[in-house]
């Protein structure tokens, strides 16, 4: 039976198609690494990659539309956001603050949130995405309810609203690969707010060679990010 099993597992991986989907920050940063590396293992397989917002992706697979979806979820996420799904940990991605080029902080190495209660804030849409909670919970943790200018799921876009005076914010790390040079980044210390990057599949699902293959090397290429970052604060 072990022989059989062998060999259905090989057959599965000379063949098929895995169906993926993944917000834009690990989109730009961990999906391309994990899709060079299984084509390179695995070139027998079809791989499609869809982008969407954590929620969407999650929608997707319990549609039967996707096989693996990477997401997002706040540390507090409430059990029932994720039930009936398996999800494998990738990576916490810590979260920054942005400020524009001429602020008056910008000038600081490191920038208490509590600095920053008087200020305008760049918010993300918190039905599609738990980064705008993350925002809020961090801000009343830190004494003050933030007050919002817009609203924006595009970290590319926030960081105009910020460049041009319009408001702070949050800046996770895996958004840091294109970062503008009229705004700076700030450490928010040594505990600042986290979000959790995980894989996600349909709890009881068939757990096809394929996926199984593709969930290893996105462990493989988050512990090499995380390894990186860890490397370069280190550096800094």
């Amino acid at each position: 039976i072990g022989e059989v099993a062998e060999l259905d597992a090989i057959a599965g991986l000379r063949g098929g198609r895995l169906r993926l989907t993944t917000f834009a920050t690990a989109g730009a940063t961990i999906m391309p690494k994990a899709i060079v590396a299984f084509r390179e293992r695995h070139p027998g397989v079809e791989l499609t990659l869809a982008p969407e917002e954590p929620q969407d992706s999650l929608a997707a697979l319990r549609a039967g539309d996707a096989d693996v979806a990477l997401t997002i979820s706040a540390l507090d996420e409430p059990p029932e956001a994720t039930e009936g799904l398996d999800l494998v940990h990738l990576l916490d991605d810590p979260m920054y603050l942005m400020l524009a080029a001429d602020h008056p902080l910008a000038g600081r190495s490191r920038v208490r949130l509590a600095d920053l209660a008087e200020d305008d804030w760049i918010l993300g849409s918190s039905n599609r995405c738990p980064d705008a909670r993350i925002l809020v919970r961090a801000c009343q943790d830190a004494g003050f309810e933030p007050r919002i200018a817009f609203h924006s799921d595009d970290y590319l876009a926030i960081q105009g609203f910020v460049a041009g005076g319009f408001g702070v914010s949050f800046i996770p790390d895996l958004a840091l690969v294109a970062v503008r040079d009229d705004v700076v980044v700030r450490s928010l210390g040594a505990r600042p707010p986290l979000r959790r990057v995980q894989a996600a599949t349909l709890a009881e699902s068939y757990a096809s060679p394929a996926k199984q293959a593709m969930l290893k090397i996105l462990v493989e290429v988050s512990a090499e990010f995380a390894t990186g970052r860890a490397e370069l604060a280190l550096a800094s």
